[in-house]
């Protein structure tokens, strides 16, 4: 969880605000209590704003795929008199925030719940090796989406929209992972795999039936084994973004104005 606070941020402001939670009451400054929601709510729309993609915040890189879980997220409480705290509970909020450090996913992935092994001859010592792999699918958006990664052009999307369709089966069977643990595995009914020129990324997409609803899905598949190429799977991790600087910077003076002129109300 990440979190905004709006509370008293001078000396003169903060006796009055322990004086008003030594009561236990608010009341007695109506409009100054008033400005502390109005502002709260202010951060929190413009924090929701942005995870929707509809608003910039100076010195934050912008959202470029909108994110209904990160805007959705955001939630105002009331912590004390004179106090509001601000916080975004979503999964993403605290990678988005602080960002996370690269890793060589080789050394992680393929060793997993999910794992495979496979056997190899290894050349030198003429023994047969188990070599640990993940098989990572893709997902692929078709032209015009922006809530995937991928997105295919115009191009591929006219032959791949052709392509038979593979199929999920019913039937599974169990394979040992890494870790020696029994794992069912799905069966599936292979058609056809998009395999021309200059495909890029989208080389072997195959178009899958979507069994519930009857539509297409459309993925490729990638291996990550102990064994891949140096520096083939980096992941090179989330710069900070510092969300919430970046609104305590934007809304900071209009916040700090607004409450003095709440005081002068209420005090007279």
């Amino acid at each position: 969880m990440v979190k905004i606070k709006i509370t008293a941020d001078n000396p003169a402001l903060q006796e009055l605000a322990a004086a008003v939670k030594k009561i236990g009451r608010s009341d007695i400054l109506p409009a100054t209590d008033a400005t502390f929601q109005g502002c709260a709510k202010m951060v929190a729309d413009s924090w929701r704003a942005y995870g929707q993609g509809q608003k910039d915040i100076p010195g934050v890189p912008p959202m470029k795929k909108p994110s209904s879980n990160y805007s959705g997220g955001v939630k105002v409480k009331k912590s004390a008199p004179l106090e509001y705290t601000i916080s975004n509970e979503s999964k993403a909020a605290p990678l988005l925030e602080y960002g996370t450090d690269g890793y060589d996913m080789k050394t992680t992935h393929p060793y997993g719940k999910k794992s495979r092994v496979s056997k190899q001859k290894n050349p030198k010592t003429k023994m047969i090796e188990l070599i640990p792999y993940l098989i990572v699918p893709f997902s692929w958006g078709t032209p015009g989406t922006v809530t995937f990664q991928n997105t295919m052009t115009e191009d591929i999307y006219a032959i791949a929209e052709r392509m038979k369709k593979s199929v999920v089966m019913e039937e599974t069977h169990f394979e040992e992972n890494w870790a020696g643990e029994a794992i069912e595995r799905h069966e599936y009914t292979w058609a056809d795999r998009l395999n021309e020129n200059d495909l890029g990324n989208a080389d072997g997409m195959v178009r899958m039936s979507d069994t519930p609803t009857g539509k297409s899905t459309y993925w490729t598949f990638r291996i990550i084994s102990a064994k891949s190429p140096k520096n083939s799977w980096i992941n090179k991790g989330i710069p900070a973004r510092n969300v919430t600087e970046g609104l305590k910077a934007l809304h900071e003076k209009e916040i700090a104005d607004a409450i003095q002129n709440a005081l002068a109300t209420d005090l007279g």
